[in-house]
């Protein structure tokens, strides 16, 4: 049908079955999660270094700081200095300076990457406080070079920016 022709014709007369469009919706709802879960499902972990990218089944986060792969052919052990980028059940981390009040430190720790946009990445890590309390803390980056810390004056702006509402909440 061409477009003027949707324009003309008249809907006024059509009804439908609210039984059959229930069902018809339920299929279609039903349908895509079991795509979308297949589709998660069947993503590789992988890790990143110098050399390049490597695709495991499962990569483990060891004890002694460093990563196993697991795959077909076994077990592959990987430094922790050699590992720039990993990603695990889904979720992306990657090395980051470490930011110690508003400076860059010489450290680096892996962060989760939580959303990118612009050039402008926003990383979240774990703090585990001596008191046993874990704090969540953001940093925004742009080419590995810090940017600003998310706080309470900003992380509303942040969470609007990178469309991540809700995850800056924990803050």
């Amino acid at each position: 049908m061409t477009f003027e022709i949707l324009l003309t014709m008249d809907f006024q007369n059509v009804k439908f079955n609210s039984k059959t469009m229930k069902k018809k919706l339920f299929i279609i709802a039903i349908l895509s999660v079991i795509c979308a879960g297949s589709m998660l499902a069947g993503e590789p972990d992988y890790v990143i270094t110098k050399e390049g990218v490597t695709f495991f089944k499962k990569v483990k986060h060891n004890l002694n700081g460093g990563f196993t792969g697991i795959d077909e052919s076994g077990k592959t052990k990987l430094c922790y200095s050699d590992v720039l980028v990993y990603k695990k059940d889904g979720r992306i981390y990657e090395k980051m300076p470490l930011v110690s009040g508003n400076k860059i430190t010489d450290r680096e720790l892996f962060m989760e990457l939580m959303a990118y946009r612009n050039g402008l990445k926003i990383y979240g890590h774990k703090d585990y406080l001596s008191t046993g309390n874990v704090v969540n803390r953001f940093f925004v980056y742009r080419d590995k070079q810090f940017v600003l810390r998310v706080d309470d004056r900003n992380k509303e702006s942040l969470a609007s920016f990178f469309r991540i509402q809700g995850t800056l909440a924990s803050l």
